[in-house]
């Protein structure tokens, strides 16, 4: 496991309502959806063993996670960004199966990775956006303040093709099955064109 990089960031989020937020813990507890995330510093340099192993990697998985505080900030990074757009790797988005409270309200895998694909005003992101398949019948517990995240098939995925697969955890409905996922994500890569 290699850190994006070795400085000390802040999170800062505009949210959908207008209103700012900062710090990790504080964006999602505004409880109104992030619209746009960015670290600061902006120009923190990357963790140089990170870039190399971006660039070297036959396989590269990013997500699943908490989308803007999370998986984005480390997307941001100067160096990082560049080494994953340009790695001639088999890239693999992994969406969350369910809804995070405060960042993804309402959020389908599309939703999802076109905030990637905004952010680093590209469209080739990714090769592949792995969801779930396995949607509940009936609504998440109210409890979690989650909702199964839908992958729709005519969705804009950008220059990525969308695969679903069964990536559920049957009894935390919320969290991805490791198994299952690691299945999807090497029968990705093996069966890729």
């Amino acid at each position: 496991i290699l850190p994006s990089t070795l400085a000390d960031v802040r999170l800062r989020a505009r949210l959908t309502n207008g209103s700012v937020a900062e710090g990790e813990s504080n964006i999602p507890s505004a409880g109104v959806t992030v619209d746009r995330i960015e670290i600061l510093p902006s120009d923190v340099p990357a963790y140089a063993e990170a870039t190399a192993a971006l660039t070297h990697a036959e396989l590269i998985v990013f997500g699943p996670g908490s989308l803007f505080t999370s998986v984005l900030p480390n997307l941001l990074v100067s160096g990082i960004r560049e080494a994953l757009l340009d790695s001639p790797a088999h890239k693999v988005y992994v969406a969350n199966v369910a809804t995070q409270y405060g960042e993804t309200n309402g959020f389908s895998a599309a939703d999802h990775f076109a905030a990637i694909r905004r952010h680093l005003s590209r469209d080739d992101v990714a090769d592949v956006v792995l969801a779930n398949s396995n949607l509940p019948g009936e609504p998440l517990p109210a409890i979690w303040r989650s909702e199964p995240v839908s992958a729709p098939g005519d969705a804009d995925y950008g220059a990525a093709r969308l695969e679903l697969a069964d990536l559920v955890d049957h009894e935390r409905r919320y969290r991805h099955d490791s198994e299952r996922l690691a299945a999807a994500v090497m029968r990705s890569y093996f069966e890729r064109d």
